[in-house]
């Protein structure tokens, strides 16, 4: 596992961790907006957990343009 897929992994986990404690104390949490889906698994995580998720860019993307 490379640096990169624990760093994503803990962004998606916090995003859980937060969703949750939202949901306990009665908000409705049905999605997430992100600014880069590294398109590592995040989004399957989060769908997962009934969250459906917008990314301004994917991984891909940056690829393409060489901004990763």
């Amino acid at each position: 596992m490379t640096a990169r897929t624990a760093a994503v992994r803990r962004v998606c986990r916090q995003v859980l961790l937060s969703t949750a404690a939202l949901r306990e104390r009665g908000a409705l949490v049905e999605h997430v907006l992100c600014v880069v889906d590294r398109e590592e698994g995040g989004s399957q995580n989060l769908a997962a957990e009934g969250l459906s998720t917008t990314a301004l860019f994917t991984g891909a993307e940056l690829r393409r343009s060489g901004a990763s």
